[in-house]
């Protein structure tokens, strides 16, 4: 599987999910979050959380 593909299946699959779903990079960094999580956390969409520290998410 080629990483195009397999990054296309892992945005497939929390994207379906009716769970919240988030990553984090190595230095606390949000990489990833799905509707169900950032609408959680009261975001427009993930665009304004993506690229934030977690302890400014989540404290």
């Amino acid at each position: 599987m080629k990483k195009d593909e397999a990054y296309y299946y892992f945005q497939k699959i929390i994207s379906i999910s009716d769970d919240g779903f988030i990553a984090v990079d190595r230095n606390g960094y949000i990489i990833e979050i799905n509707e169900i999580y950032y609408k959680f956390l009261g975001a427009k969409s993930k665009v304004d959380v993506i690229g934030k520290h977690i302890q400014k998410i989540i404290p």
